[in-house]
């Protein structure tokens, strides 16, 4: 479980923060096997074909 993950728990109850995962897996219950192991209760849009044309990914660090 990523940490941000638990020190976001409070503001996504509160309505306050939207939680959502891009993943480019081309497999979805691969990716939905990986969410329920490491305990992610957040939507995760699939795009295998980058679709989205994302090219990086921000990582903000929270409380750091």
């Amino acid at each position: 479980m990523p940490g941000w993950h638990d020190r976001t728990k409070d503001l996504v109850a509160d309505g306050k923060l939207q939680v959502f995962g891009i993943a480019p897996e081309q497999y979805g219950d691969r990716m939905a096997l990986f969410l329920q192991w490491k305990k992610m209760d957040f939507p995760v849009l699939m795009d295998p074909l980058n679709v989205l044309g994302v090219t990086a990914v921000l990582h903000h660090s929270l409380g750091r």
